[in-house]
């Protein structure tokens, strides 16, 4: 299970959840996703701080395409 944060206003409420994963290569280059759904229940997703996408998040953030058999 990635790490799960969750981001709390000073009145204790959840306001923000984020998912993080970092994939690895066999060089050792990683690479941090995050999935972040508001208090409003919008979701963002970026790579390595930048915005990107659902579709990267579901095929890239897995690892299946750097690991080797």
């Amino acid at each position: 299970m990635p790490p799960t944060y969750q981001i709390k206003n000073k009145e204790g409420y959840v306001t923000k959840v984020i998912i993080r994963r970092v994939v690895v290569d066999p060089n050792g280059h990683g690479v941090v996703y995050e999935q972040t759904t508001d208090e409003n229940g919008k979701t963002y997703f970026t790579r390595d701080g930048q915005v990107s996408t659902e579709y990267i998040w579901f095929n890239e953030s897995t690892g299946a395409n750097v690991l080797t058999k």
